[in-house]
Order: C-alpha cells, then structure tokens, then sequence
C-alpha cells in the first residue's frame, strides 16, 4: 500500500489541518448549447483510444463491493471484474481519475437531494447576454464615465441564462444561484479603499425596490421562463436575498426622493484634479447628508443610519447599534429587522410611481422584508435563497422568512403542477463569513431556519489542497461525518464573489483547474460551482476592491471555440457522476488501500434503507 504527495508538503500538516477542522467545528458554539449527451460523453468501448491507458493501481474494494462483481469506470467507459482477493486493477489515463460504479447501475441515478446537490453561482449581469435590449435602464449609461468598466453594467439577464440552460445541465448541476435580481440603485458610488472606479450595483446586493426586478435582468415574463426552462431540465433557482440593508444613498437616489439634499449641478459631477469617485461624499454642495429631509428616504423607522455613510450625520437616524446584529455592513444603511414597531411603508416609495410597496396593516419592517422576498417565490416557483450576511440579522428574522418561504412554494407546487420538478420543501442556504461567534454555528441550524450554512474553510487554501492527497484525506474525513449528520448542511466552494478566485490565485494554472474538478465535486455534503472554475475564466481587472477580479465576464469566447474542451469535458464526467450518486455528498467515506506508483483512492457507502449506493473514487499522482 502506498500513496505519494503531489506536493512536497511534511505529513504533519494534514494532522495541523485536521486540527484545525475540529476548531472550526467549535465555532458551532460561537448561444452554443451542448449537445444532449455532453454530460457523461460517450467514452467508447474499452481501451478504444479515446483515452488511452497511462498507468494501472491496484485498489482493495473488498470492503466496497464484492469478488466477482463487474464494474464500470464512468470517467474512461471501461469495465473492470473484482478478482477473487478483493482487488481491482484501475487503468487510468491523462486525467488520472476514475470513477467506479456497479455495472448494474451505470446511468441510473439517485433521488434528487440537496444534500448531495452541486450549485452553480453566477453573477447574472456577468454571464451571458441574451437580450441587448434591456441593457441600457435608468439612464444608467449616460450616467457612466468613458473608460469605467470595471463597476458599470455588462448586460448579462435570464435570458443569457436560459441560453446557456443546456450547458449548466451537461455539468450536472442541480441548482442555480443568481444574485439578487431585484431593483437596484439608479446611480453609483465610489468603488474601493480608493474610490478608483466608479461603482454601479451590477451585482445585485444594493437594492432599491424589492417588490420590482431590476430591468437590467428582465422582465417578470423572462424570469417565468427562465425557472420554467430549468425546471424542465430538472434546475432548481435560487435567490440571494438581502433582509440586512437596502443600497446606499447617492447623488441619483437623492434627486429622486429628496432632492434638497443635492445641487444644481450634482448630476453630472465627475472627479476633477486630486479628486476620485468617493469625493462627492465630501462635498455639501453635491449631497448634503445634514439635509433635514433625509428622512423622506428609506425613514427613520425602518433604517439606522446616523453613520452609514462614512460618518455623515442624516439627521434623526439612529446610529450604528453597536452589535453583530445591529452594526452596519460596509456603511450601507441597517434595516431594523429586530424592531416590534408596526410601520408604513418607507417615505420614499410615495415619490416612485413604479413599485410594488402597498400598506401591510399591522407590519414591522421584518414583516415587510418577508413579504417582499417570498411573494418571488409563491409567485415565480423559486426553490430556495441564499442569505446574504447571514451574521448580521438575528435569527428570529430567518426563521420567519423560511416558514413563510416553504409555505409560499408549496403554494406556488400546488398551483402548477406541471412547472415544478417535486415535492421537496423550500431550501436556504447561508453565509455567515468566519469567526462566526455570535450567535454560534449550530444556531443557524435551530433557531435560523437554515438547511445548510457555507463551508469556508476548503477555499481558503484550495490551491494546496487538491495538489496533496493527504490533505484532501484529512478534509473528506472530517466533513464527512459533520455532514451525513440529521439537520446539518454544508456548501463548501473554492471561488466566490466576494473573496477570490482559484484561477487566479493558481496563476492561471490551467492543472490545478483540473485537479480541483475531482477535490471539489467529491467534497461531502453540497458544492458550489462558481461560474467559470469549470472553464478557467481569467480574472477582471485589479482595481482597489479585489472583489473586482473574481466578477469578470463568463469566458464564452475560450468556450465555444474548443479552447476549454478537454477541461469542460473532465468537469463534465466528474459533475455528472456526483450527480447520479448520492453516495459522494452524503456516503460514509473512507479511504481504500492503494498499490502501485502511488495515488489515493476512496470510497463513499450510503443506505437508509431505502438507497443502496457505492462509490469508489481513484485518482493516480
């Protein structure tokens, strides 16, 4: 038995790393579509050529599956017997992967799970542009300075999406999370420490309107078609969702709803000499964040404000509240989520004439927020969110907005039978970024409403991780048993929006984008593909924010013209394999011994008694 490092890395640091897991775990106390078959390609018969043979290890799978038995290797097409002693001689080729199953059940899948589910993560303004019509709303673009891309608008909408529907499924994906589709701000801020580029909410996470979509996305009618589209190839939708803080106070908000705060001239004010596109905030001229009438904004009642916008004083706001909960989150305004107060709706949904805000009798602002999110989900069929900054509202609030979430999809599932893919309840998922110490982890769990939490801890040092078997050894079985335990949940990823993406923090190399296929599609519990680990997509530009460079637009261009194949096609296999076996997201996992010039093999086993499912897993140095 043996098996080598593909980094030279000491031993002792999977003990360290393991270590380090369990402290983790204490913190629980504190359009070219593809073609139909892309996603498990046809391999061709045994040894034909498509992937020729490189090597050979000897796995025991005795504790897996039985002497005599016939598999199939589904990553090569190839079939192997399980000799008399327990072993089995796996052939592998340049990918060095393979993929086994029982022969009996090749092409057959499990039942849908979330536990097991692999989620892809997209920017929907950065994806795919499907609809050039509705890039241009709000006169945002005559707003925009010549030059500044960074921050601005690309176009990306649902019907990019739903063009490149074929594609997502030919990667396994069961799920798609879009980033907040609501209306956003009309104007822009200043981007970065430096106020180095100027800064529209492309993203989704500045919200203006939550009853309205932003038409930069589509319409209502392209947001049907689009949860249709993917329901019939068995994706669910999933909605990031922000109850913590609307979008900030700017120039373009203030002239809308409480233009005596602003100047003649503030509209078309760009940085002049020593000035960036943070400095309008300095300038009483511009923006008066003194103005009395600020209060005809989002109100007093439903926002603490008094030093949301690097330390202005709006006045009659209530100040930062001084806790986890209450704190505002990079100066945006903190909505009173917590609050018993019964409220009208904020002062300046009387001065927009487009918007969905009507009088709730009797409702605080956590009523409001709740309504506003689920009517997306009674109305439109939307399977679950994801909870942006989780951390930062209490939990009570979370709770509410699940009951009324799985209340409103069953609704929606009983109203339209035909559009909905099963009975499965409504999922959420949240992200409460580390060290997550009040309230503890398992509380998101309890008291939060929450299925299942982000796993941070396998990107923050993924590039090492999928180059050293001993360390991937240590993570899978310590996430294993967290996850496979009742009312628990794990997503873990590798790239993201908000923290870095594994191109770019590899240098662009192109190996490791195919080593972290197989480390990340056999994590334990949920994964999440971020949009362009699976097709290398380089990084936008480096700007003050570094968030910037993971939002570059989708590399469709390296895409479709075959320049991504060979990778496409290994995330492909690996993707569709994890999809049709249960057995690698929830499966007891342990690793096998291995003889030969090195490599690890393992096995993940899952019965309830009513799924039997095996799976073992090699991949060669």
């Amino acid at each position: 038995m043996s098996r080598r490092h593909l980094a030279s890395q000491p031993t002792l640091a999977a003990a360290a790393l393991l270590a380090a897991f369990h402290f983790a775990c204490s913190d629980s106390n504190g359009g070219n579509e593809a073609p139909p078959d892309a996603g498990f390609p046809d391999a061709g018969p045994p040894d034909s050529g498509i992937a020729p043979i490189l090597g050979t290890l000897t796995v025991d799978v005795s504790g897996v599956f039985s002497a005599g038995e016939t598999l199939t290797d589904a990553y090569s097409g190839r079939t192997l017997t399980v000799g008399t002693d327990g072993n089995v001689d796996v052939s592998y080729g340049a990918n060095k992967v393979a993929l086994l199953e029982r022969a009996s059940s090749t092409g057959q899948s499990t039942p849908f799970s979330w536990d097991n589910a692999t989620i892809y993560f997209m920017l929907t303004d950065r994806f795919e542009n499907g609809d050039p019509n509705n890039d241009d709303n709000f006169g945002r673009k005559a707003l925009e300075a010549p030059g500044e891309t960074v921050g601005t608008f690309h176009g990306g909408d649902f019907a990019g999406i739903v063009q490149r529907l074929d594609y997502l499924e030919s990667l396994g994906v069961d799920a798609i999370w879009i980033t907040p589709p609501v209306e956003q701000l009309r104007g822009w801020v200043g981007g970065g420490g430096q106020g180095d580029f100027q800064y529209f909410p492309y993203h989704g996470y500045w919200a203006g309107d939550f009853t309205r979509l932003d038409p930069n996305f589509g319409t209502e009618d392209d947001l049907r078609t689009l949860v249709r589209e993917a329901h019939a190839r068995n994706i669910r939708i999933l909605f990031d969702v922000v109850l913590n803080h609307p979008g900030y106070l700017n120039i373009v908000e203030a002239s809308l709803y409480v233009p005596n705060a602003i100047g003649p001239n503030s509209l078309s004010w760009t940085p002049g000499p020593n000035e960036n596109w943070q400095s309008f905030n300095n300038d009483p001229s511009l923006i008066n964040y003194k103005e009395p009438t600020l209060t005809e904004w989002w109100g007093v009642d439903w926002i603490r404000a008094g030093d949301s916008m690097a330390n202005k004083d709006f006045p009659g706001y209530d100040p930062n509240g001084g806790t986890v909960q209450t704190d505002d989150v990079a100066f945006l305004p903190d909505f009173k989520t917590e609050s018993t107060k019964i409220v009208d709706p904020p002062p300046l949904f009387a001065n927009k004439a487009d918007t969905g805000v009507v009088k709730i009798d009797d409702a605080t602002v956590r009523d409001y927020l709740i309504a506003w999110h689920t009517r997306w989900v009674r109305d439109f069929g939307i399977d679950g969110f994801r909870a942006d900054t989780a951390k930062h509202v209490e939990l009570a609030a979370w709770q509410a907005l699940k009951n009324a979430a799985t209340t409103a999809l069953a609704e929606w599932k009983t109203n339209n039978p035909n559009d909905k893919i099963d009975d499965e309840p409504f999922w959420m998922v949240g992200e409460a970024f580390p060290p997550v110490a009040n309230p503890p982890r398992d509380q998101y769990f309890t008291n939060g409403g929450f299925d299942a939490m982000i796993n941070f801890d396998f990107e923050r040092s993924a590039e090492g991780r999928v180059e050293n078997y001993d360390l991937l050894e240590a993570f899978y079985s310590f996430w294993a048993p967290v996850v496979a335990a009742p009312g628990r949940q794990e997503l873990t990823y590798a790239s993201s929006h908000d923290t870095r993406l594994f191109y770019d923090v590899t240098e662009g190399d192109l190996e490791l984008q195919f080593r972290l296929a197989q480390a990340l599609l056999m994590m334990p519990g949920a994964v999440q593909i971020f949009y362009g680990d699976e097709s290398a997509r380089p990084p936008g530009p480096d700007v003050s924010d570094g968030e910037q460079k993971t939002r570059s637009d989708m590399n469709w261009t390296e895409i479709d013209s075959g320049d991504r194949d060979d990778l496409l096609d290994h995330w492909r296999r690996i993707g569709k394999f994890r999809q049709r076996h249960r057995a690698v997201g929830m499966g007891a996992h342990a690793e096998l011994p291995i003889d030969g010039n090195g490599g690890y093999a393992f096995s993940r086993q899952y019965d309830d008694g009513t799924i039997d499912d095996d799976v073992v897993i090699v991949l060669a140095d």
